[in-house]
């Protein structure tokens, strides 16, 4: 009986060792292999049930690698390279899974693909004075079969951006005999540009400039392009609005500040303000606008006192007969002669016909003939 039990775990034994010693052969820490390479995994007796569906490739983003398997005279298993081969610089893992009548533990076997560096792209690059830069990690290979590779780049020495011009430097790519060059211009830097401050009145178009007047940091000035973040301005409405944009090269962000004013002006007043010999006419007062006005409802909301603060009551409010534009103001009874009077209407009471809002107190100070 223990015979037997030996002879069973030296088969298991061989089994294991017959595996390891096929990849080992080409196993120095990391094999490196072609992309077409085909694997060989040999048993020493028929391959057991269930190992193939136990075999799997994948690289270092343990992605699964679609590669086909093939038992070849019945102790050998050939593991084919996915279709167009395995990718350049990539690492992959052949991981052998253990099975109930196979192997009894999981065994990983790490390859990478052997390339050859035909061309390196070299580079070019801007940047501004003083600014920091980082300089590329990888720069994109030609291999010898057509295929573009990004590889990684060691420069020579540190880049400084602390001069202008135009500044050539070099790095080392491995496999690569020849040097890569990077040729980087450093631009004067912006260092000051003014903020726009703009009044508009309802209705009035404005666009954003494309290009803004700056000084550089040596001393010069010229037009440089401004992106804003906005393209389009809903400037409609009565308001204070703010753009903000950005210029490549200046630290600063650049800002349009828009005020838009309402266009419902308060041209004339009758009587004027401080008139000392106004006469009643017609038993209004008027008040002239830039636009139609409409009909005030609220007139309780106006105010009419004399030299004494007695409050003389507002019969009614009405657009003139004629012109729309006026805004009459009817009181209750004639004025008083050779005495002193205050007008006061408060702001958002009086309504152009377009809807607009006149947004001012208006106060007037008079006194009757």
């Amino acid at each position: 009986m223990k015979k037997i039990i030996r002879i069973l775990l030296l088969t298991m034994f061989i089994m294991n060792i017959m595996i390891v010693n096929t990849l080992a052969e080409e196993n120095h820490e990391k094999a490196v292999v072609k992309s077409d390479k085909i694997w060989t995994i040999v048993f020493n007796k028929a391959v057991p049930e269930g190992v193939l569906e136990n075999i799997i490739v994948k690289d270092s983003k343990d992605k699964i690698i679609n590669v086909s398997l093939e038992i070849k005279e019945e102790k050998k298993i050939l593991i084919y390279p996915p279709e167009g081969g395995y990718s350049p610089l990539e690492e992959y893992t052949l991981v052998v899974k253990r099975t109930e009548n196979g192997l009894k533990e999981d065994y990983e076997f790490k390859f990478k693909i052997s390339y050859r560096i035909k061309n390196v792209i070299q580079l070019w690059d801007f940047t501004y004075y003083n600014n920091e830069y980082e300089a590329p990690r990888v720069v994109e290979a030609i291999l010898e079969n057509g295929e573009k590779v990004n590889v990684p780049v060691r420069w020579d020495e540190e880049i400084l951006t602390n001069e202008m011009g135009t500044f050539t430097y070099v790095g080392n790519v491995r496999g690569y005999n020849e040097k890569v060059t990077l040729k980087l211009i450093v631009f004067p830097k912006v260092v000051s540009v003014k903020d726009i401050n703009v009044s508009l009145y309802v209705g009035d178009e404005y666009s954003l400039p494309k290009k803004l007047k700056v000084k550089y940091s040596d001393g010069t000035t010229g037009m440089e392009k401004i992106n804003w973040t906005t393209n389009q301005l809903d400037i409609k409405k009565v308001g204070e609005y703010v753009c903000e944009g950005e210029i490549d090269g200046c630290d600063n962000v650049i800002k349009a500040n828009i005020t838009v004013k309402s266009n419902f002006l308060l041209s004339q007043t009758v009587p004027n303000q401080n008139q000392q010999d106004y006469k009643m006419k017609y038993n209004y007062m008027d008040l002239v606008f830039a636009k139609d006005t409409v009909r005030c409802y609220e007139v309780g909301k106006i105010i009419l006192k004399d030299e004494n603060g007695v409050r003389i009551k507002i019969k009614k409010t009405q657009p003139g007969i004629t012109a729309k534009d006026n805004f009459l103001i009817i009181p209750s009874r004639p004025l008083d002669s050779n005495t002193k009077y205050t007008l006061f209407v408060p702001k958002g009471l009086i309504k152009a016909a377009d809807g607009d809002v006149y947004q001012k107190d208006i106060e007037i100070n008079f006194k009757t003939k």
